[in-house]
């Protein structure tokens, strides 16, 4: 029944992007009545809920002509489960009850961040800003660096001297490296200037692809010793085909800040 919950959330999760606020009921769809299962009437308002958010998780889909489809039996079954259920008294299980409540939270919260974004829409200004960002972050000359990380200097200058007397940077990283990337050669892989560490883009700046740094560079997990490998340049997208994207960013950066906000505001006590 956990395992219910999680998928749920994981669902709800989609949803928030994917569909957004059904917007203000329609009168005419709440008074129609489709059926009625032992009493309990189903109105059109109820199936076209029910049908939005099955088209929205994939579990059912329009046909060739992108018309929606005719979902009532399901929500026929649906009602029957539901009301025999009650019957046996299901809805007094302990986890099903957590679930229930935990699902009300849920689509409370989900609501309150899509009123959130509807009353603070995502502006062009925060999109270019977030584009250029984004373009010098990742995009422009990339590096490919190594390094072997040691706890001292003396250290980390003899194995700069064993390399210049030819030794293999990626044999020494697999001996003597105490980070995690020394068990494949020290390879740290590609990254833009500005994602590096400002020790490691200021010891970088000045050498030649396959050089080692002359000298070891200092940080707080200990000493580096450091080669730049490689360089490139990488082409960003236009703005025009990373609006989507962007804008989905943006959005979710938003969303942070606002629960930062709430939870700032909030009492929380958690018993040590």
């Amino acid at each position: 029944m956990r395992r219910v919950v999680t998928l749920l959330f994981a669902l709800m999760a989609s949803l928030l992007v994917a569909t957004g606020s059904a917007g203000a009921a329609d009168p005419a769809l709440k008074e129609r009545v489709l059926a009625t299962v032992n009493g309990k009437p189903l109105t059109a308002e109820m199936l076209a809920f029910y049908t939005q958010r099955r088209l929205a998780d994939g579990s059912a889909k329009g046909d060739d002509a992108g018309r929606a489809p005719n979902l009532i039996n399901d929500l026929v079954a649906l009602e029957i489960m539901a009301q025999q259920a009650e019957k046996q008294g299901l809805q007094n299980d302990g986890d099903l009850q957590l679930m229930i409540d935990l699902t009300r939270k849920n689509l409370l919260a989900q609501n309150l961040m899509q009123g959130y974004l509807r009353d603070n829409p995502v502006t062009d200004t925060e999109l270019h800003e977030a584009y250029e960002l984004i373009k010098s972050r990742l995009y422009g000359t990339q590096y490919h660096v190594f390094h072997i990380q040691v706890a001292e200097e003396a250290r980390a200058r003899e194995l700069i001297a064993q390399l210049k007397s030819g030794a293999r940077f990626d044999e020494l990283a697999r001996t003597h490296s105490q980070d995690p990337t020394g068990r494949s050669g020290g390879d740290l892989g590609w990254f833009g200037k500005d994602q590096l560490p400002a020790e490691f883009s200021s010891a970088i700046g000045s050498a030649r692809s396959g050089a080692v740094v002359e000298e070891p560079v200092k940080s707080s997990h200990g000493w580096h010793v450091i080669q730049l490998a490689a360089t490139r340049e990488q082409t960003p997208p236009g703005f025009a085909e990373s609006r989507d994207s962007l804008e989905g960013l943006v959005r979710n950066q938003r969303l942070q800040a606002f629960v930062a906000k709430l939870r700032s505001q909030a009492k929380i006590e958690q018993p040590q």
